[in-house]
């Protein structure tokens, strides 16, 4: 026991350093937790809208594959993501739900029967505010599409 009283202030040293490592740990694991839970509800609140030809009416229109109302839809002619006064509200999207694309080159018609040969792009958010985007382009006669989350900051064309 004599030792254990020479050596008091060591153990407690030796104790605390394992304090700090184990509350380190924790707050590894806890913030991995935070991830899967905000991953979690993406996945179950998430829209995805990607561009849909119809091949009974011969034109393209998009559509929400996801499980979330998609909110805040934009889209516009081109795959790009720069500023250009081209973007179209096109309001809220339901799960399930297809909707026309207006253009300002023909007023009289929403239907968009010829893709742009520069492709077309996408921007919405889900109910929790997250951004995402969809493009498209050409590519060997086929019309190849990406979808993502994009940040708050990068979402253009909704001014």
């Amino acid at each position: 026991m004599c030792w254990l009283n020479d050596n008091a202030s060591a153990v407690q040293a030796i104790c605390s350093v394992f304090g700090i490592v184990g509350l380190g740990f924790y707050c590894w694991l806890t913030y991995g937790i935070r991830k899967a839970s905000v991953a979690q509800q993406k996945a179950a609140q998430g829209p995805m809208i990607m561009f849909s030809f119809d091949k009974d009416e011969k034109y393209w229109m998009i559509k929400n594959y996801g499980v979330g109302p998609a909110t805040k839809v934009w889209w516009k002619p081109g795959e790009r993501n720069d500023k250009s006064p081209d973007w179209y509200d096109l309001g809220a999207i339901a799960p399930g739900d297809f909707s026309d694309l207006p253009h300002h080159g023909r007023p009289e018609e929403s239907h968009l029967i010829d893709m742009c040969a520069g492709g077309a792009r996408i921007h919405y958010s889900d109910m929790a505010d997250n951004h995402y985007a969809t493009w498209g382009i050409w590519k060997d006669d086929a019309f190849n599409q990406e979808w993502g989350a994009i940040g708050r900051n990068s979402r253009l064309g909704t001014c």
